[in-house]
Order: C-alpha cells, then sequence, then structure tokens
C-alpha cells in the first residue's frame, strides 16, 4: 500500500507531498509518474523554489518553499492535474492508495 501525504495552501497550491510504500505494479506506476512529473514541472519553474527526493525505494516527497505571484495560476493548474489524478487512482484501487490532505 503506498501512503500519501499531500498539503495545499490557502490558494490551493501544492505545498508538498510524500509518498511511501509499494503497490501493485500499474498503480505504482502510474502513482510515481504523477508524482514525478508534477515534481520535475515544479522544479524546472523558475517562479517556484522547491526542493525534493526520491530517497530510499518506495519513498518521494516535494516540498515547495516559496513561489512568485506570476506562478501562481500555473501551479494551481499543476496542483489540480496531480490531485485529480491521484484522487482517481484512489477510487480505482482504493486498496492499493490512501491520501491524507492537509490545508495550511
Amino acid at each position: 500500500m503506498v501512503v500519501i501525504a499531500l498539503t495545499l495552501d490557502k490558494c490551493g497550491c501544492l505545498k508538498s507531498f510524500e509518498a511511501k510504500g509499494h503497490s501493485e505494479k500499474i498503480v505504482c506506476a502510474a502513482m510515481t509518474i504523477l508524482l514525478r512529473t508534477t515534481a520535475k514541472l515544479v522544479y524546472d519553474n523558475s517562479f517556484i523554489e522547491a526542493t525534493g527526493s526520491k530517497g530510499e525505494p518506495g519513498e518521494m516527497w516535494l516540498k515547495v518553499h516559496s513561489y512568485n505571484q506570476n506562478a501562481l495560476d500555473w501551479l494551481m493548474g499543476i496542483t489540480e492535474f496531480c490531485v485529480k489524478g491521484l484522487y482517481d487512482l484512489n477510487r480505482e484501487y482504493p486498496e492499493q492508495i490512501v491520501i491524507n490532505y492537509a490545508y495550511i
């Protein structure tokens, strides 16, 4: 089972994620692609300061430290894409993924 902690800020933008665990190949691969692509897009945006790591096998995290107002709409879109994708995976495979949401 994969446990994902997602934190969103008051604007609905991704503040952080942390994923730990493994699941069936297809579910693990889909979750990894969503989170890794989200992290890479965030890193590549020059208006966002973020850190993260893939850590040990079965672990991945990202923390957004700050973002410029120029990145707000873009980051909201990336966040919506990631959250919706994870939500759909959780709905289809509830025994494989647990998502814990926090808002700050």
